[in-house]
C-alpha cells in the first residue's frame, strides 16, 4: 500500500486516483491492488471490473488443491465438517453442505422479501413506530461484491473461476442482491450479508435483487434476472459457499466508502476554519511555521500549512489585537485548531491505511497455500482493524463537529464574533431572528454526533453457541460511522452558510467604513471645525480621535436597531470634540448639537444605501483569502445560497388565478405551472432548505474538485518547501 507524507497528499492522491480509475476503464482484479477511489468508482459510478488474467491460474491452483485433499481423505473445516461450534460433525455430501450454509444464513429481516411474496397484499402505508429492519443502500451491495471478487481473486480460497466470473457478471450487469441492513456481528466475517450475495449467484427464486429497466429500479428473483441478463447460475462446489460468506468484504466495503467522505469532510473543517478566521477578524499568527516546528506533529503541520495557505491575500484579517480591552489572541476554536484537528487527520489517515490494506486482504477461513499444498486454519475473518478504523473515524467526526459548533456559536454570539450583528442580521436586530435557529441547529448535530462517537466495540457479545467469543462488531461501526459523517455533514453545511453570511457582513461593514470616513471628515469640518480657529493638524487629530470612538461604539452598539445604533455613535464623539471645543465656547452646545443630529443621519443614511447596494450586488470575493475565495462561490454560484435578509424567505401574496413566477425568495425564478395557479402565495425557502442545498451538494460529491483544487496547492507548496530544504 503506497504511504503518504501528510494528510493533504493522501488527498491529492486519493482523488487523482478515482478521476483515474473512472476515466482508465474496467477495473482488474488480482487480490492486491484495488484502492478505496476503485471502491467508490465501481459503487457509485458504475465503473466494471473483470480478473486480471495473471490471477486465474492461482485462483484454478487453489480450487484444484480442494478436490485433491478430498480425495485423499483430508478433513476440511466447513468442507466436509460442520460450521462453527458444530465442527466436530462430519459429512460426505459436501456440495448440499455449501447450499444449506447459504441457506441457514439468510436471517435478516428484508421489507423487499415480503412485498415479493406477497405481491396481490394491499401495499398500505404502515403506521407502526416499529419499521422492520431495510435493506442495505445498493452501493453499499455493489461495493461489497467488488472487494469479495478481489479476495478471492488472490486464490487462497479454492473457488473455481466461473464461480468469480458470474459473481462479476452481476456486478457488471447491474443486478444488485437486497441484503438486510442488520443481523452482522462480523466475526466469522460478514457471514448473513454475504449469504445473500451467494443465494443470487445460484439464482434462487427466493433471492432477490434490484435490476435496471431503463431509468428505473425495480424488484426481481434472481432466478429471473440472471434468465434475463444470460447468465448461468451457479452450483457451489466443494468450500465455495464458505468463501463467499467467510470474509470481512461488507465491513470492509461500507469502511471504505466512509474513509472517502470523512476525507473531504476532515479537508472541508480546515477550510472553515480559515474561513472562521476572517470571519472573526483573526490572525494568521497562529498558523505560522515556527509554532508547528517546535511541536513536529505531523497533523499539526498538515492543517497549519492547509489553513495558512487558504488565508493568503485575505485582507479581513487583523494585524494584532495588541489594543487596549481586546483579547491579546484568537479564541481557542480557531487559535488552537492545528493542535485540535491534527491529531484527527493522523487517525483518518491511520484509519485510511487499515482499510486499504482490508480492501487487499484474504479474510476467510480454512486457506489454501498452494505452493505448499497445505489447508491452514485460522482467524483472517476477524474485522477488528476495519472497527479500529471506524471507531477513530467516528470520534473524529465528534472533534471536528465540537470544533465547528464552537466556531459557529462564536460567530453567532455578538459578545465572542468581534464586531458582526447578533445572529449574523443585516435587518434590524429587533425583528430580524432567521440565524437564531441555526445556533439551535448545530446544538442538535453536535448533541448527536457525542452519541454516535461512543464505542461499538465495548459491546460484544458471545454468539452460535460460544464459538463466537470474540467478535469484531465492525459492520455496525461502519454504519454507526456513517452516521456520524452525515450529521458532520450536516454541520458542516450550516457553518459553511453562516460563515459566508459572517463574510459578506464583514466586507459590507469594510465597504461601508470606506465610504462612510470622508462623509464623517467632511461634515466635521464644516459643522464643527470651521467656525472655530484650529490647525489642520490639530483637526486631524481630532478626527482620528473622534472617528475612533465613533465606530468603537457602532460595534458595541451592533444589537441595537439601526437609528439608535447610529445615534449613539454620534453621541460617542462628544466627548473629544467638547475637548476640542473647550468648556467656555459660546457655540459649543449649538455646534455639538447639530453635529450630533447631522451625524447619526449621514451615517444611518450611507449605511442604508451601503447595504442595499451590497445586498444585491456583494463584492466580497475581493476581500477573501484563497481557500474562502472558492468555497464561497461553491455556496453563492454552485448552491445558489444567497447573502440573507429577511426578505429572502419571506413569501410574496399574490391573488389567485393569476399567473406568475414561483420563486425561492428573491431568487432566480421559474414559470408558474397551470396546476399551481391557484396558489396564493409565491413559495420562499427554509433556512433548513438553503442548508439542505448546500448539504446536497456535499454528500454528492460537487465539492470536491473545489476543496482538492486548494489541497493540491497547500501539497505543492509542502513539496517545494522539501526540495528546497535539500539544497
Amino acid at each position: 500500500m503506497p504511504t503518504f507524507n501528510s494528510f493533504s497528499s493522501l488527498t491529492v492522491a486519493h482523488w487523482a486516483h478515482l478521476k483515474r480509475a473512472l476515466k482508465e476503464g474496467p477495473i482488474a482484479l488480482s487480490g492486491r491492488n484495488i484502492t478505496v477511489a476503485d471502491v467508490i468508482a465501481v459503487s457509485r459510478y458504475g465503473q466494471k471490473a473483470h480478473l486480471d488474467q495473471a490471477s486465474i491460474a492461482a485462483i484454478n491452483k487453489s480450487s484444484a488443491l480442494v478436490e485433491t485433499l478430498l480425495a485423499n481423505g483430508e478433513v476440511i473445516y466447513g468442507v466436509n465438517t460442520g460450521f462453527g461450534g458444530s465442527a466436530d460433525t462430519r459429512t460426505e455430501h459436501v456440495y448440499q453442505l455449501q447450499d444449506n450454509l447459504i441457506e441457514f444464513l439468510r436471517f435478516g429481516l428484508v421489507p423487499e422479501e415480503l412485498q415479493m411474496r406477497r405481491p396481490n397484499a394491499a401495499q398500505e402505508p404502515s403506521t407502526s413506530v416499529l419499521r422492520p429492519s431495510v435493506s442495505m443502500p445498493e452501493t453499499w451491495v455493489k461495493a461489497t461484491m467488488l472487494v469479495r471478487a478481489n479476495s478471492l481473486a488472490s486464490g487462497a480460497s479454492g473457488i473455481r473461476v466461473t464461480t468469480l466470473e458470474t459473481l462479476l457478471s452481476l456486478l457488471n450487469e447491474d443486478i444488485t442482491p437486497i441484503i438486510p441492513m442488520r443481523g452482522s456481528i462480523s466475526a466469522s466475517g460478514d457471514l448473513s450479508p454475504l449469504a445473500y450475495i451467494g443465494a443470487a449467484l445460484q439464482g434462487r427464486s427466493n433471492a432477490i435483487v434490484r435490476v435496471k429497466k431503463g431509468k428505473s429500479r425495480y424488484l426481481k428473483s434472481a432466478k429471473a434476472a440472471l434468465k434475463s441478463s444470460n447468465i448461468s447460475p451457479i452450483q457451489l462446489g466443494p468450500k465455495e459457499g464458505l468463501a463467499i460468506v467467510n470474509g470481512t468484504a461488507v465491513s470492509a466495503s461500507v469502511g471504505a466508502l466512509a474513509m472517502h467522505e470523512a476525507i473531504l469532510l476532515s479537508n472541508l473543517a480546515q477550510m472553515l476554519t480559515a474561513m472562521s478566521v476572517e470571519a472573526l477578524a483573526g490572525t494568521d499568527e497562529s498558523f505560522d511555521p515556527f509554532i508547528a516546528r517546535v511541536r513536529p506533529h505531523p497533523g499539526q503541520i498538515s492543517v497549519a500549512n492547509t489553513i495558512r495557505h487558504c488565508l493568503q491575500g485575505s485582507q479581513l484579517l487583523s494585524n494584532s489585537h495588541a489594543s487596549n480591552n481586546t483579547l491579546r489572541q484568537d479564541r481557542y476554536s480557531i487559535r488552537t485548531a492545528p493542535q485540535w484537528l491534527g491529531p484527527i487527520v493522523e487517525d483518518i489517515q491511520l484509519a485510511f491505511s487499515q482499510i486499504s490494506i482490508e480492501l487487499n486482504s484474504i479474510t476467510d477461513n480454512p486457506l489454501l497455500d498452494t505452493d505448499t499444498a497445505r489447508v491452514l486454519h485460522g482467524g483472517n475473518f476477524q474485522a477488528k482493524s476495519v472497527t479500529s478504523a471506524m471507531e477513530k473515524v467516528r470520534q473524529a467526526c465528534e472533534s471536528i463537529g465540537r470544533m465547528l459548533f464552537t466556531q459557529t456559536t462564536e460567530l453567532i454570539n455578538p459578545s465572542t464574533n468581534r464586531g458582526l450583528p447578533p445572529n449574523l442580521v443585516i435587518d434590524e436586530p429587533s425583528t430580524s431572528l432567521i440565524w437564531k435557529g441555526t445556533d439551535i441547529l448545530v446544538a442538535a448535530l453536535q448533541s448527536e454526533l457525542g452519541f454516535l462517537a461512543s464505542s461499538v466495540a465495548s459491546h460484544v457479545q458471545t454468539a452460535e453457541m460460544g464459538n463466537q467469543s470474540l467478535n469484531s462488531l465492525a459492520l455496525i461501526a461502519c454504519r454507526y460511522t456513517l452516521d456520524a459523517l452525515a450529521v458532520l455533514a450536516q454541520m458542516i453545511a450550516a457553518a459553511l452558510v453562516a460563515l459566508c453570511q459572517a463574510l459578506d457582513i464583514r466586507s459590507m461593514d469594510l465597504r461601508f467604513r470606506a465610504a462612510l470616513e470622508p462623509l464623517f471628515k467632511s461634515h466635521l469640518q464644516r459643522l464643527v471645525f470651521a467656525p472655530i480657529d484650529i490647525t489642520v493638524a490639530a483637526a486631524e487629530e481630532i478626527h482620528q480621535a473622534a472617528w475612533s470612538a465613533f465606530q468603537a461604539r457602532l460595534v458595541a452598539g451592533m444589537s441595537l436597531d439601526s437609528p439608535e445604533r447610529f445615534r449613539g455613535a454620534a453621541q460617542a464623539t462628544l466627548p473629544v470634540l467638547l475637548d476640542a471645543l473647550g468648556p467656555h465656547h459660546v457655540q459649543s452646545a449649538q455646534i455639538l448639537q447639530e453635529w450630533t443630529t447631522s451625524c447619526a443621519a449621514f451615517s444611518l443614511a450611507e449605511f442604508v444605501r451601503v447595504r442595499e447596494e451590497h445586498f444585491d450586488s456583494p463584492d466580497t470575493v475581493e476581500y477573501l483569502g484563497l481557500g474562502s475565495r472558492r468555497l464561497y462561490g461553491f455556496v453563492r454560484r454552485t448552491c445558489g445560497v444567497p447573502f440573507l435578509r429577511n426578505k429572502s424567505l419571506a413569501e410574496v401574496v399574490v391573488d389567485k388565478g393569476v399567473a406568475g413566477v414561483v420563486a425561492r425568495g428573491e431568487r432566480a425564478g421559474v414559470e408558474e405551472k397551470e396546476e399551481d395557479r391557484e396558489e396564493s402565495s409565491i413559495r420562499a425557502p427554509t433556512m433548513g432548505g438553503l442548508i439542505g442545498d448546500v448539504f446536497e451538494r456535499i454528500v454528492d460529491g460537487s465539492v470536491w474538485d473545489v476543496v482538492v483544487d486548494c489541497v493540491r496547492e497547500v501539497d505543492e507548496d509542502a513539496k517545494s518547501r522539501a526540495r528546497n530544504s535539500k539544497l
